[in-house]
């Protein structure tokens, strides 16, 4: 099955679990009942198409004014992140009072044609993560000859103008550690409290979604990067490995337990 109707049974599994607990309650309530918190509904859009014509979809749990965003996979072969942030919906399903103010905005593959090639870059031979449009920028055949000239990084940099992002996380691997570009430096050290990995400034990289969101917009960006082996790992075993660190970055500078 492919990831993307993967995405699609996901979340109509998810409506049609919400729909059929909203016909169980009779006309005549109990006063007395305890309060039982519906679960937060997941919408999904696609936002646009990769190269190959594979659909980028964002899935966006709840509908409060404070917006973050969760990447993963803007490197094809770097995909250990896809399962961690379908596990993180599920999570914000079972606690809803982690979206009473904020909606999550997640894009679970970035790159959906690198991660069916098994390749770092896109169908275009492009590394996305250096075709942002930044001071840093360098031009060439691996970078693109122009800043955004991929569809899926035109796509990912669209939602982060129009949606505003108070903050964001990128997903990766393999360099093990908590890198962090504008004003994320917190973030980074609140989310080592929650997991194994070091924070350690990497620097923006050329044209880098960093450069970009990080340096040139100043919103606070982490770039989490597990292990390459971590690709080995089932969704709950990097939940149980990193959940908690991506929680922290959900609810800062609130606690997430």
């Amino acid at each position: 099955m492919k990831l993307a109707d993967f995405s699609r049974i996901f979340v109509l599994s998810l409506s049609l679990l919400l729909s059929l607990a909203g016909c169980q309650g009779g006309q005549h309530k109990d006063p007395y009942a305890p309060v039982i918190q519906t679960p937060q509904r997941i919408f999904g859009k696609i936002l646009g198409y990769s190269v190959q014509q594979r659909p980028i979809e964002l899935l966006t749990a709840g509908t409060g004014a404070e917006v973050v965003l969760v990447i993963a996979t803007i490197h094809g072969n770097e995909e250990a992140g896809t399962p961690l942030v379908y596990e993180l919906l599920k999570v914000l399903q079972q606690r809803p009072q982690l979206l009473s103010s904020r909606s999550v905005l997640i894009v679970p593959v970035t790159n959906p044609d690198g991660m069916a090639l098994r390749t770092r870059t896109n169908a275009a031979g492009i590394d996305l993560n250096r075709n942002f449009s930044a001071p840093n920028r360098i031009n060439n055949d691996n970078y693109g000859l122009s800043g955004l000239s991929e569809p899926e990084s035109q796509i990912l940099h669209t939602l982060i103008v129009n949606r505003k992002p108070i903050r964001i996380l990128s997903i990766h691997q393999p360099l093990i550690c908590i890198d962090y570009d504008g004003p994320g430096e917190g973030i980074a050290r609140r989310m080592q409290m929650y997991c194994s990995l070091p924070v350690k400034k990497l620097g923006a990289q050329p044209g880098s979604l960093g450069s970009f969101a990080g340096v040139e917009q100043n919103i606070p960006i982490i770039t989490l990067e597990l292990k390459r082996s971590d690709s080995q790992l089932s969704a709950r075993e990097l939940w149980a490995e990193y959940g908690p660190a991506v929680l922290a970055f959900i609810t800062y500078p609130n606690w997430p337990y």
